[in-house]
């Protein structure tokens, strides 16, 4: 790749949240040390480039660094993550984090906010939520339902919303062993993310200072989180009651519907009798009974198609709403917090 202009891929994430052992994985093979380390923090202590020799990324560089939360290694892992930063080449950065009770944890959010912080400009991001366990994973039924927990922790702070995402199931062999990989389920998740996330050129003069979170920031986003958290549940809480009552609506509209039908039915059987009694008689009574059977026809159809419409009015009022009442919510979120200034060493970290 001497003389020619490299692409990078970016792992960010505090310790102990599976780095290493995701890197290893998409290579196919154990390169970077993974585990714990003897004091519980991250094994990863310097920046560690490897390139990729074979497959779509063949010729790109995949940098493993160490963990900003790791107090005894804050200044190592700052540089490290500067430097992989300064490449001046195509990027492609991916967040790995993990849930605490389905949670983002206040530490998380603040490592990232310090990386983004540091880039003029912003860049295109993913995020991999490692470690999922089947119990959280039943509880996060689907990806909206991430990205609803995402949501409520980066419209906080941060400029832009990850790209893209996915879940990773935890594996406990993963956890307790040094140097393992991932199943290949695992592996061509982490692939399409990387397809999935544009690269961008992040030129080395945008590149400002990466300041590692003080504790006093994380206990103020943990704060933040938690009174995001409360608020939005509640919010959620009246928008569902809202959407039950719109139900109860619409299930009376359709019980009324299907009475003027029954009692449509009968109509129409009576006079079907009627216009066999008057064919019996005579022709003209017959062509008479006809006409009106044509015309209650005609008006049941009508009565149809006016029903269909108010249900498909009501769904529509009832889906417009919400999408109103959350893009409310949002925009509230923002404000509450886009003149809160944060507690950060060297005056640049601002949180929103």
């Amino acid at each position: 790749m001497e003389g020619k202009r490299k692409g990078r891929i970016l792992l960010i994430g505090n310790p102990g949240v599976g780095k290493s052992t995701l890197i290893n994985t998409l290579l196919g093979e154990k390169k970077c040390k993974s585990g714990l380390s003897d004091d519980g923090g991250g094994v990863t202590l310097k920046k560690n480039s490897i390139v990729f020799t074979s497959g779509p990324w063949k010729g790109w560089e995949i940098c493993d660094t160490p963990g900003l939360a790791d107090a005894k290694q804050a200044e190592l892992a700052k540089k490290g993550i500067e430097d992989a930063l300064k490449g001046d080449c195509d990027y492609k950065v991916i967040f790995v984090m993990t849930l605490e009770s389905n949670r983002v944890r206040a530490q998380e959010k603040a490592a990232i906010m310090a990386v983004l912080n540091a880039v003029e400009g912003g860049f295109n991001y993913g995020v991999v939520v490692n470690k999922v366990t089947q119990r959280a994973e039943k509880k996060l039924r689907s990806k909206e339902d991430l990205q609803e927990i995402l949501k409520r922790c980066f419209c906080m702070g941060l400029d832009n919303f990850p790209h893209d995402f996915c879940i990773l199931n935890r594996d406990d062999d993963a956890d307790d062993a040094d140097m393992v990989l991932l199943p290949e389920g695992a592996r061509q998740k982490l692939m399409n993310l990387i397809k999935n996330i544009p690269s961008l050129a992040i030129p080395v003069k945008n590149v400002t200072e990466v300041i590692p979170p003080d504790e006093k920031l994380v206990k103020e986003l943990q704060k933040q989180l938690e009174e995001t958290r409360v608020k939005y549940k509640a919010e959620l809480a009246r928008l569902e009651k809202e959407q039950k009552e719109q139900r109860k609506k619409q299930q009376e509209m359709e019980r009324i519907h299907q009475q003027q039908q029954a009692l449509m039915q009968e109509q129409l059987k009576v006079l079907e009798e009627k216009r066999i009694e008057a064919e019996k008689k005579s022709e003209a009574a017959a062509r008479e009974a006809e006409a009106r059977l044509q015309k209650l026809r005609i008006q049941q159809e009508e009565m149809r198609k006016k029903h269909e419409a108010d249900v498909q009015k009501v769904k529509a009022e009832m889906d417009r709403k919400r999408k109103a009442d959350l893009d409310r919510l949002d925009r509230n979120l923002r404000q509450r917090y886009a003149h809160r200034p944060a507690p950060r060493r060297g005056g640049r970290c601002t949180i929103l």
